[in-house]
């Protein structure tokens, strides 16, 4: 297990397959081409970066673009802040990624880059007790989960909030389990798509007019008083 304060300053040495970062409580930022290995372009295998909290550890990490399969990468225990773009950015290779309590935010940035999971060439993902939270970038609400199918997902007691358009994919299998849905247009398990599964979910507050989003607007320093950003 290296630091993740070192990690980010680049003083923890090569990243290789199977390292465990772990990043302590407050703001800390994270330029993505740290995640490349030796070879400046992949991403070595088995990747699991750790917080002290959702509400605890906030990391700033946004537009992950790599040129190699993204293969078993997780986040723990934290917020990852999109800084007004998307998470990841992989346009030609796929991904494999774990999630567990974890909260997704400045996503909605209104611009086409903006795709939590921006992959293209499939992805397999599972997410526990996680939140993607809209509200918190320059155009709240206007931002995406994926960018296209397929995908094999399992989101488990996650929390969607103010995600303005509603991932329906082709050939791809995702099932919400205990999962609740807030501040969207419409209830997404009253008109599910083939492939899309909705056990024990709920739905609340759904937005009242298109208008409604730019009343949405959130402030992360409101969850993390050290943040300073645009």
């Amino acid at each position: 297990m290296i630091s993740g304060e070192a990690f980010a300053k680049g003083e923890a040495g090569e990243l290789v397959a199977g390292m465990v970062i772990r990043f302590g409580p407050g703001v800390h930022h994270l330029d993505e081409r740290a995640f490349r290995g030796a070879d400046g372009d992949s991403l070595p295998a088995d990747i699991t970066v750790i917080g002290a909290g959702m509400d605890a550890t906030l990391l700033a990490l946004g537009d992950i673009s790599i040129d190699s399969v993204v293969e078993r990468l997780a986040f723990r225990n934290m917020t990852l802040d999109c800084e007004n773009n998307g998470l990841f950015d992989l346009r030609n290779e796929s991904m494999l990624l774990d999630l567990e309590r974890v909260r997704i935010v400045r996503f909605d940035a209104g611009h086409g880059g903006c795709k939590i999971f921006g992959v293209t060439r499939g992805s397999v993902l599972r997410a526990r007790d996680c939140q993607i939270v809209g509200g918190y970038g320059r155009s709240p609400g206007n931002g995406d989960i994926f960018r296209r199918g397929p995908v094999i997902a399992r989101f488990e007691n996650c929390h969607f909030e103010l995600v303005d358009d509603w991932p329906r994919l082709k050939n791809s299998r995702i099932h919400y389990k205990g999962c609740t849905f807030a501040l969207l247009r419409k209830n997404p398990a009253d008109y599910p798509v083939d492939g899309e599964l909705y056990e024990n979910c709920s739905f609340s507050d759904p937005l009242g007019s298109p208008a409604a989003e730019a009343r949405m607007n959130k402030k992360l320093s409101d969850l993390f008083w050290q943040f300073e950003g645009k």
